[in-house]
């Protein structure tokens, strides 16, 4: 399908915030054939979820080209297939025109979602085996895609259902899914009850099935891990194993008890499938896996290095050992033959090398933090060296956040402290005020004194914030685990839990204010995140609780909300458009003068929105560029 130009009256304020970029204008690319696919007139971004629902119901209405509507509809449905209103248009075209073939042109080169869309026609016609292996190859080509969650499962629940799959289709369906799914630690709450389903679905399948095929009892056990269901998935592999010791059992065994959290008893199932085929490789892997990642270096180290006497080059082995032994001897040769190795292209290291050295919060760096950071430095050398009394001078109003950081660190060397703060200048717009009408303001003021708008939550949350905040930083198991505290606290809390951000638990020894108080602030908004799901419908609390911190009044928290609504837009496509426009709203706030502790974070993060077109991604790499001058400078 082509795509026609387009004007996109919202790139106009990159034309007034960026200086002297010039006008960043229409997005353009070249029109369709013969294909009529000419939106020349439709103000609309094109791509979008708004911009395919009205074409796909514009062609349903007038009937002039039902398969250039379909084709829109299909692109439609890729956002959320699971979206009542649109199968609902989905069921009106196929009322419309049952023919598959001539509502979805079959062509050379295939998009997964006309072949997703086709697949739900073929299981409504009655061809159940062959919509099923259809969108099964579509997963496979689009691993992120919702089509089996939302239509297969469904298909497949009823009794008899999966039963009546044919086995080479049940056998790909159930490789696909499980190469879908994260581990269970790594997956959100609602993806491993999703994996629960699946794991159930397929039980009945290789029951109705059955086969001593190695390679399906891994994906049968690894179902079972994923979902979280280790003893499930630990009885059926040990039933194996007593009746025929194999490799396959036994490496199965000790992934599932590497997921339960037990590295020694994993390394004695790796042990086993070493006994059983000395010369496998990948065993060695696995127990070094099992060690690296709960930082226990040195037995991490010993596997690697077995691995490494088979082969000296071995891709995932060697850049491991190099990390491990650094932490083991701190020595700088390792890190040098690591970055080697990524140089080379060796994604392991490259891998590595961004977990261990470049993932992770940036501290802030308003002017106060500096004091800050002084005051450690000379607290840590003598606890006497400065009493609670501090009087700041300020040429401009700064976050206040940096206040609470200012308390956190004193406090965790024993000093109460009082703050003074003079504040010369308020620059316009005024950050004291919020960017919109917002439920939840977290700060108020009386002059420059902030002080929270919210009342101080409950011991329990506050250590369940605390909890998350403690854990190792990985962006994807940190989603993941704060979805499990939103179900455990849930949406009637919100309030309590934005007043975290303001009323922060006492910060560990182990840490300093200023890494400390920015992971609480996010890690609270993440579970808000993941209090429920959708954003314009009626009572959605996450909208209404991350917006109130985005648009709200400007401060460290802002940040946290940018951080956070990107990851929203980048895992639910279909919402990018809306949080673009809650950034725009942001952007122009900024304030003029003095230093803005967001702004960075907006122009880094806005770049990753998937439905950017390529000019506005340019203007934000600019954006970018002169901001990082100016502040170098």
């Amino acid at each position: 399908m082509g795509a026609a130009t387009m004007e996109v009256k919202r790139m106009n304020w990159f034309k007034k915030w960026v200086k002297n970029t010039g006008e960043a204008g229409a997005a353009t690319a070249e029109p369709s054939g013969s294909g009529g696919c000419d939106h020349g007139a439709i103000e609309l971004r094109e791509g979008t979820a708004d911009f395919e629902w009205f074409v796909a119901r514009a062609e349903l209405e007038t009937k002039h080209n039902l398969a250039h509507g379909a084709n829109h509809l299909s692109s439609l449905l890729s956002f959320d297939p699971g979206n009542k209103e649109w199968i609902e248009l989905l069921e009106q075209y196929i009322a419309a025109e049952p023919d598959v073939d001539a509502l979805i042109p079959r062509k050379k080169e295939l998009y997964y979602s006309t072949e997703a869309m086709r697949a739900y026609i073929w299981h409504k016609q009655g061809k159940f085996g062959e919509a099923v292996n259809l969108l099964a190859n579509v997963a496979n080509a689009k691993p992120d895609s919702r089509y089996l969650e939302e239509w297969a499962l469904s298909w497949l629940e009823p009794n008899g259902a999966v039963e009546s799959l044919p086995e080479k289709v049940g056998w790909l369906l159930f490789s696909v899914v499980l190469n879908r799914f994260p581990e269970c630690q790594m997956a959100t709450l609602r993806r491993v009850n999703e994996a629960k389903r699946w794991a159930c679905v397929a039980e009945r399948f290789f029951k109705s099935h059955p086969t001593e095929e190695d390679a399906m009892l891994m994906v049968r056990a690894g179902l079972f891990r994923k979902a979280g269901m280790f003893e499930e998935a630990e009885a059926l592999v040990q039933a194996d194993l007593a009746r025929r010791p194999n490799w396959h059992s036994a490496t199965a065994l000790g992934l599932i008890l590497r997921q339960k959290g037990d590295p020694q008893a994993a390394e004695i199932a790796f042990k086993r499938a070493l006994e059983l085929d000395p010369t496998d490789i990948t065993a060695r892997l696995e127990a070094g896996d099992t060690f690296f990642e709960k930082e226990l270096w040195e037995p991490a180290l010993g596997w690697y290095e077995s691995a490494l006497k088979m082969d000296p080059r071995q891709e995932w082995a060697l850049p491991s050992a190099q990390f491990c032994r650094y932490m083991l001897s701190n020595n700088d040769q390792h890190v040098n033959a690591l970055v080697d190795l990524a140089k080379q292209g060796n994604q392991r290291a490259q891998g590595v090398i961004y977990q261990a050295f470049y993932n992770g919060l940036p501290e802030p760096v308003d002017a106060s933090t500096n004091l800050i950071r002084q005051f450690r430095e000379k607290l840590t050398e003598d606890r006497n060296s400065l009493s609670g009394q501090l009087q700041l001078s300020l040429s401009s109003l700064e976050a206040p956040s940096n206040y609470i950081a200012f308390r956190l660190e004193l406090e965790s060397f024993g000093i109460e402290p009082h703050l003074d703060i003079t504040v010369l200048e308020i620059p316009k717009p005024d950050p004291r005020q919020s960017c919109a009408p917002v439920k939840y303001p977290l700060w108020k003021y009386d002059g420059t004194n902030a002080s929270p708008a919210l009342p101080a939550p409950p011991a329990e949350v506050v250590e369940k914030i605390a909890n998350l905040a403690r854990r190792r930083f990985d962006a994807q198991e940190n989603w993941a685990a704060a979805s499990r505290v939103a179900a455990e606290l849930g949406a009637a809390r919100a309030a309590e839990i934005l007043a975290v951000m303001v009323y922060p638990p006492a910060m560990p020894k182990s840490w300093n204010a200023l890494a400390w108080l920015p992971r609480v602030q996010l890690c609270a908004l993440q579970v808000i995140a993941n209090l429920d799901q959708g954003w314009d419908e009626p009572g959605c609390v996450r909208k209404e609780a991350l917006l109130s911190v985005l648009l709200g009044p400007q401060d460290w928290t802002t940040v946290a909300a940018i951080r956070v609504l990107t990851t929203i837009a980048c895992l639910e496509e279909v919402l990018a458009p809306k949080i673009h426009e809650a950034f725009e709203q942001l952007i122009k706030c900024r304030p003029q003068g003095g230093y803005c502790c967001w702004e960075h974070t907006l122009l880094k993060s806005w770049q990753q929105l998937p439905h950017l077109f390529p000019a506005e991604r340019e203007e934000l790499q600019k954006a970018l560029k002169e901001y990082e001058k100016h502040n170098s400078e």
